[in-house]
């Protein structure tokens, strides 16, 4: 298992260009043996002892330089069993873990309703999927969660608690979205 500094929900996918010398050879070792990374930032892995495991979907470009653009893919919340500053043959940091189940995280019948009435409200068109498999990551995802609000939801680790702060996160939203619509109607230029 490797780090990356990032922070992503399982189902998360983020575009990354590797140019760091330990980063590419993160990326060709992932590459070489279909492994997984651990996309977390290192303070939150060592306070944590949690991040989430993911895969390199795709290489979009190779350059001349070595340096490339590639798209990473978060799949998994894994325990950190055993973090590595450094891995002893490698250039990075690295970490033995044990996968959690992400099935356990499911959304709950009152959370996808607020959140489809909350996306047809608030969202662009172009975050939404044509349905909602029930899996709260992909309603965070969705969301649009900040890496502060990712690492929150990931310190739960209770499904009902994890519910109830995505109802939260869309009601502040909701409220906030309100208010500048408002505060916008009041401005009139003299």
């Amino acid at each position: 298992m490797i780090l990356l500094d990032a922070v992503l929900l399982p189902g998360e996918e983020m575009a990354l260009h590797i140019r760091d010398r330990s980063m590419k050879q993160l990326v060709a070792d992932c590459q070489a043996t279909n492994g997984l990374f651990i996309a977390a930032k290192e303070q939150d892995v060592v306070e944590l002892g949690y991040g989430v495991a993911g895969l390199i979907s795709k290489i979009i470009r190779k350059y001349p330089n070595g340096d490339m653009d590639i798209q990473i893919k978060a799949t998994e919340i894994v325990h950190i069993d055993r973090y590595y500053e450094r891995h002893p043959l490698k250039l990075y940091a690295a970490a033995v873990v044990t996968t959690i189940a992400t099935s356990i995280y499911s959304a709950d019948r009152y959370l996808i309703n607020e959140f489809k009435k909350f996306a047809f409200r608030y969202l662009p068109k172009s975050r939404l999927k044509a349905t909602i498999s029930g899996d709260m990551f992909e309603i965070a995802v969705m969301l649009g969660l900040t890496d502060e609000q990712k690492l929150r939801m990931l310190r739960l680790f209770n499904v009902i608690e994890m519910n109830n702060f995505l109802i939260n996160v869309m009601r502040t939203r909701a409220a906030l979205i309100n208010q500048e619509a408002q505060l916008q109607g009041n401005y009139f230029l003299n």
